[in-house]
């Protein structure tokens, strides 16, 4: 037997919302769900070629950064320093065509289109925006590099001066391997620019007297590089030491109604964190 369920009466029009329908159909990683609803939209309503967003990758956004990838790929398996080029930052008045007058169009980033080279060790995904990283160590200094991959215009295999690739010897690369993984130990996500040299320390409770308490039970699943202390069945307590405090924020977010005693070492992000709290807040009128 197959249970079927139809919708009877619109509950909405969707014609009214395509710009909202045309955006999450371009945006990752929900984009096949709002293409679906914007066919369906079309085959109701006709074109919706009015909306301001009319441009996708039809989900291959991707495969703009393929050949970076695969050189970065080569790097990593072979061993092999990268020098990247990163993306030259274009100033609003250089652009070569005009916007409507409604349009503001502002300047940002801080790339200015220098060379570096880069030890490859592996490729993380944001757990706040979804961008692919490439994560390793800057041959010069062997600090952390974090480059996101759609920054790199170009990335080519390290030469010496005779045109032969550069390939690590296992103590450079046992060495580097080394380095990242004590740095990653302390890595949330990718970011690391808000305390480069500093831990903070970052602890909060979790009370769900739920049935089964699901909230610490996801919050022992997903601690990642925290530590997590069962106080009660349905009390837990977590920590962690990172580089950026401010990637856990997103994830802090969905404990709010069950979080208590949260603290940071430095206090400029508790502050942060419930300001942001306070904004969101206002804006969902709650």
């Amino acid at each position: 037997n197959r249970d079927e369920y139809r919708i009877r009466k619109e509950a909405f029009a969707l014609d009214q919302a395509k710009n909202y329908i045309s955006f999450w159909a371009g945006l990752s990683p929900i984009e096949l769900i709002g293409s679906i609803i914007k066919d369906r939209c079309v085959r109701k309503y006709g074109s919706i070629e009015e909306s301001l967003f009319r441009f996708k990758y039809r989900y291959l956004h991707h495969i703009l950064d393929a050949e970076v990838l695969e050189i970065v790929f080569d790097g990593i398996r072979g061993h092999h320093p990268i020098v990247v080029q990163m993306v030259c930052e274009l100033a609003a008045d250089a652009l070569p065509h005009s916007l409507p007058d409604h349009f503001e169009l502002k300047t940002i980033g801080r790339f200015s289109g220098h060379t570096t080279t880069v030890i490859p060790l592996k490729l993380y995904a944001s757990v706040r925006t979804g961008r692919r990283y490439v994560m390793g160590l800057y041959k010069d200094s062997l600090e952390l590099a974090s480059i996101r991959l759609d920054r790199i215009e170009q990335a080519v295999l390290e030469t010496d001066d005779n045109g032969c690739i550069i390939c690590l010897s296992d103590d450079e690369y046992r060495e580097a391997a080394g380095k990242f993984s004590e740095i990653s130990a302390h890595l949330w996500g990718v970011s690391h620019h808000c305390n480069k040299n500093k831990l903070v320390h970052v602890s909060f409770d979790v009370h769900d007297s739920r049935p089964n308490a699901p909230k610490v039970k996801r919050l022992a699943k997903e601690k990642h590089c925290g530590t997590v202390t069962e106080i009660e069945p349905n009390h837990a307590h977590f920590e962690a030491d990172v580089y950026d405090g401010r990637e856990l924020f997103p994830w802090i977010r969905t404990y709010l109604g069950y979080l208590s005693n949260l603290s940071f070492s430095d206090d400029s992000l508790t502050d942060l964190f419930w300001k942001q709290v306070r904004v969101m807040k206002g804006k969902m009128s709650i």
